[in-house]
């Protein structure tokens, strides 16, 4: 019987200390939620004085038909994409890749590039054409031109495309 009295008095007092350690940690998550809420508050606040009532306006030109006369001091980005729009190309690829399995699927890829002269070269990035086995450019008026890899691949990141 002693011991079965021994037993309850100290469950009972494991149990309270249980309850008494749950509420410690409820008040302390509590308080860190309410601190968080007053630091974030005031710090909202503190940004919002020191903007004083600065507005951001973004505005949108019309483009001069004839860019040929635009003088250099109004050259503005709207400006510098139409007059270079026609030198950036759409560059689709195709490569075979192996599977665990030893399958070969065919995966596409796509990247930008840009022609840098007037013979046809383009330049891209190594990672846009790597291992690719075909590549296909889109000019910006929608004509197109394939190539296929030789058994050297591209060289150095580009190619020349002719008709």
């Amino acid at each position: 019987m002693f011991d079965s009295e021994f037993l309850d008095s100290d469950t009972a007092a494991i149990q309270k200390e249980l309850r008494s350690m749950k509420r410690t940690f409820r008040l302390g998550l509590a308080a860190c939620a309410l601190l968080s809420g007053v630091i974030g508050f005031s710090a909202g606040t503190l940004a919002a004085k020191s903007q004083k009532g600065s507005v951001v306006v973004q505005s949108v030109e019309r483009l001069p038909q004839n860019l040929e006369n635009v003088p250099v001091t109004s050259i503005n980005i709207p400006t510098v994409a139409a007059r270079t729009q026609n030198s950036v190309v759409e560059i689709r690829t195709e490569s075979v890749t192996n599977s665990l399995f030893l399958r070969q699927f065919v995966t596409e890829g796509a990247g930008s590039g840009v022609i840098i002269s007037e013979d046809g070269y383009i330049v891209t990035n190594n990672h846009v054409i790597q291992d690719a086995r075909s590549i296909t450019v889109a000019l910006h008026d929608g004509t197109t031109y394939h190539s296929a890899a030789g058994r050297n691949g591209f060289q150095n990141g580009y190619r020349r495309y002719q008709d």
